[in-house]
């Protein structure tokens, strides 16, 4: 999910939207902001709710933020999509560290092999991402968002259906 918005994010917005590389940078920035507020957030808020129910609520959140840069795609407006990348950028700070824990968690002994797995597994899928928002064409901001909102929509469904709840 962060790679198709670390790959097409500034073509989208300075080729297709028109933003200056100022404005983009400090929409980038706004982004990375919203991305350590919300983990920092995170830390705070697992002193009252379960990693697992704060994974599932921001995928949730990411998924309607991802589908909403669809949106904003579709109609062509700078604004939807911009506001909603930061809420689906946001939505990574919690996603991000929760899925790692609870992913970890289940691996005791076997923790560092797991990490090192997992690492692998998304520095493939990361590098898969760039060229699939690459491939989907030039002048839209729809391969970016169609893949941001496919893997938010499967990175939801994942967890809900191949996680194990809590018991």
């Amino acid at each position: 999910m962060l790679f198709a918005y670390i790959s097409g994010s500034s073509f989208v917005l300075q080729d297709v939207f028109g933003l200056s590389g100022t404005t983009f940078s400090l929409l980038f920035g706004l982004n990375a902001l919203a991305l350590v507020a919300t983990g920092q957030a995170n830390a705070r808020l697992l002193d009252r709710f379960d990693p697992r129910r704060l994974l599932v609520t921001t995928l949730l959140v990411g998924a309607v933020a991802a589908i909403g840069v669809l949106g904003g795609a579709l109609a062509g407006s700078l604004v939807l999509v911009a506001l909603t990348l930061v809420v689906f950028v946001g939505s990574l700070g919690m996603v991000m560290p929760n899925s790692t824990a609870l992913a970890l968690d289940t691996h005791g002994r076997h923790a560092g092999t797991a990490a090192a797995l997992m690492g692998g597994v998304q520095a493939v899928v990361g590098a898969l991402a760039a060229p699939v928002v690459g491939l989907g064409g030039e002048g839209s901001a729809l391969p970016m968002a169609a893949v941001m909102a496919g893997a938010a929509a499967l990175s939801l469904l994942a967890v809900l259906t191949l996680a194990r709840a809590p018991r």
